[in-house]
């Protein structure tokens, strides 16, 4: 168990006048007992407790320091201190949490001491899909291009929104570069990709003070935007690599391991999908459109840390290991992080990150490394 530091020079990854040097941190300081099947939220409370949100097998947990579990916090269901396909945690106003209640439509608001106390509505479409929170309590997420009544040719057009509980108003805050449609959207035989896979989209997380930091995919750059003020890093290049055919099928079976579909759900609603063969698998990655190269990052594998720093996994080919840039608070890379394969990494905290590493059959632990 290893996680590797990398700065490297030249080879169009840094700038040629950082020195080379790498750090190898050869073991995590702490790995939970407790196997999950999909963690989909992972938050470093204060005093150095963990929540943790399964998504697949619907359960959330508050750890110790020594990632032991503390108590579980809620139950599965649709009543109050209840949820289903619990997914992002983000920390909210004073020291409780924000649970995105993917299945209810909803967020639940967890006390310190790991009680859920309230629930809010997330009613708003894409609202319980967060990007993050600012410390007054307000919730960033984008708004899907079909509640604008755009149609599948605007990309590039998705508004990012904050919206207040206290007040009930939503407020636009900047634009990203969305999912890109396929070109074939009529009725087909096999469930169908609801986006291109591996075509480049934007990615964003939110500051504290509700600056929102945006990676660019068009030029892999970093940038924030705070009331609409604008500013950012210098453009990354990258190499092109041409997706694979492996890579179609892994992207796929973790789409679909992934996903909710309505009417799944004990009353009708959102609920896990099915597990799918590997015949029907198969016939899905040749139904569906993919991008002709690697993105130069993966969306969902940005996170933002306490201090401003953010960490971005690279675009990579099936069996891999992940691969994280580090930037500063002025969106200047200033080094690399390389995971061992079969590790992802969920969050960071002040001073350590948290690292999900699967076993053979599928099964999660939860890791915690310190920072470098």
């Amino acid at each position: 168990m290893r996680l590797t530091t990398q700065l490297t020079l030249g080879l169009a990854l840094l700038p040629a006048s950082l020195a080379t040097a790498q750090t190898t941190l050869r073991a995590p300081d702490a790995t939970s007992a407790e196997s999950f099947s999909l963690i989909r939220g992972v938050l470093e409370l204060k005093d150095g407790r963990v929540l943790v949100a399964d998504w697949r097998d619907q359960r959330v947990g508050l750890l110790d320091r020594d990632l032991r579990l503390i108590r579980a916090v809620g139950r599965v269901g649709a009543g109050p201190a209840e949820y289903r396909l619990p997914g992002a945690l983000l920390p909210w106003r004073g020291d409780s949490a924000l649970l995105a209640d993917q299945g209810n439509a909803r967020f639940a608001v967890i006390a310190p001491e790991g009680r859920i106390v309230r629930m809010i509505r997330a009613d708003r479409p894409g609202m319980v899909a967060p990007g993050g929170t600012d410390r007054a309590g307000r919730i960033y997420y984008a708004i899907p291009p079909w509640a604008r009544g755009q149609g599948p040719t605007h990309p590039d057009s998705v508004r990012i929104a904050r919206f207040d509980p206290a007040s009930g108003r939503e407020e636009p805050v900047a634009m990203i570069r969305g999912s890109t449609r396929p070109r074939d959207q009529g009725p087909r035989r096999t469930p169908s990709l609801p986006f291109v896979a591996f075509a480049p989209r934007d990615a964003f997380r939110v500051k504290d003070d509700g600056t929102v930091v945006v990676v660019r995919s068009g030029d892999y750059r970093v940038e924030r935007v705070l009331e609409g003020r604008r500013s950012g890093g210098p453009a990354n290049p990258w190499a092109r690599e041409p997706v694979r055919q492996a890579d179609r099928l892994a992207f796929v079976t973790d789409f679909l391991n992934g996903s909710a579909m309505s009417g799944r759900g004990p009353d009708g609603g959102m609920g896990l999908a099915p597990i799918p063969s590997q015949s029907e698998l198969a016939r899905m990655v040749e139904s569906n459109e993919f991008a002709e190269t690697l993105p130069p990052f993966i969306p969902a594998g940005v996170v933002l840390a306490p201090d401003g720093e953010l960490w971005v996994e690279r675009g990579r080919h099936a069996g891999e290991p992940a691969i994280y840039d580090r930037f500063d608070l002025d969106g200047v890379r200033t080094g690399q992080v390389m995971l061992d394969r079969g590790r992802t990494l969920l969050a960071l905290g002040r001073t350590h990150l948290y690292v999900a590493v699967s076993d053979a059959d599928g099964l999660q632990q939860l890791e915690r490394y310190r920072r470098p």
